[in-house]
């Protein structure tokens, strides 16, 4: 038999079980969760672009390889076929670099459509602007900042502590929310 780095089922790892017999009972609820889309920073001093994003977060590790995930996700998870998230509009998510051209074009699009002001007058084109938010919400940086309990995660010198977000071979959901007010998206509100 063949040796695959990916698992036949996606789990969703909480840290607590009041959490997991909630999801049992309920179905799962979309938390926000602060991104850091530095990658893509757009804004003219290019410093921090950050959104709090609703989502579900599973992970398509091995159970063999899961020890370090569990410290930091919580050791109460439920596993689901890939078939069952699919089904549910779960999907993979593209880890990207800051330096990549794909990147390069995200951030193209971006400044282009944000410094544009026709964007409030021209439907189509705020639509363009909100559908490029819309997507990179499907993507992480390969390697940056891990938000965690109110903060970013440090090392014990107390420097911001980078993680390797590749590793988690994260699946998500995000629902299709009426977008926030275009000051709040910018994160300028």
């Amino acid at each position: 038999m063949r040796e695959t780095i990916s698992s036949n089922c996606l789990f969703h790892f909480t840290n607590n079980a009041t959490n997991l017999v909630g999801i049992l009972i309920n179905g799962f609820k979309p938390r926000y969760c602060l991104e850091d889309f530095f990658t893509f920073k757009y804004t003219s001093g290019g410093g921090a672009f950050e959104m709090a994003v609703p989502m579900v977060c599973f992970c398509d590790i091995p159970l063999s390889k899961i020890k370090g995930h569990l410290s930091d996700y919580g050791g109460f998870g439920i596993g689901l076929t890939k078939e069952w998230g699919i089904k549910n509009g779960v999907t993979p998510i593209l880890y990207v670099n800051q330096d990549s051209e794909t990147t390069k074009y995200i951030r193209a699009d971006l400044i282009t459509m944000a410094n544009n002001p026709e964007k409030s007058t021209n439907p189509q084109l705020h639509e363009n602007f909100l559908g490029l938010l819309r997507f990179i919400r499907f993507t992480k940086p390969y390697e940056g900042k891990f938000w965690r309990n109110g903060g970013y995660m440090k090392d014990e010198k107390g420097v911001e502590k980078m993680v390797r977000f590749y590793d988690e071979r994260e699946w998500r959901y995000v629902p299709d929310i009426k977008p926030l007010p275009m000051k709040m998206l910018l994160g300028h509100g």
